[in-house]
């Protein structure tokens, strides 16, 4: 990361049912390069922008068509895939969404 740089923490479900705090706790040497670089870590909550999100929709859908931004997917081919595609998934072997296609 460079100086002054900020990490939107979006996503965190895997710590959603534990008791740890949130966010998660960071490895002390982590804490360390953090405030060394002075380095922000921001929690993103899509709901707070609620009031936007119609505009943010249009902009985005206005950006797919022109091809300004590509959306990833890795597709598997048939419903008998689904389960490897299922645990492919859990284990981070996709790119971007994952989708099954019949």
């Amino acid at each position: 990361m460079n100086p002054g740089g900020r990490v939107v923490l979006c996503g965190q479900i895997a710590v959603y049912n534990t008791d740890l705090p949130y966010p998660p706790p960071l490895p002390e040497k982590t804490v360390r390069i953090l405030e060394e670089k002075a380095i922000q870590r921001e929690r993103y909550l899509v709901l707070t922008y609620k009031d936007e999100m119609d505009e943010a929709i249009a902009q985005l859908s206005e950006w797919l068509q022109q091809d300004k931004i590509k959306v990833k997917e890795t597709i598997y081919e048939g419903l008998l895939s689904a389960p490897s595609a299922f645990v492919d998934m859990m284990i981070g072997k996709n790119i971007g969404k994952m989708l099954i296609r019949p």
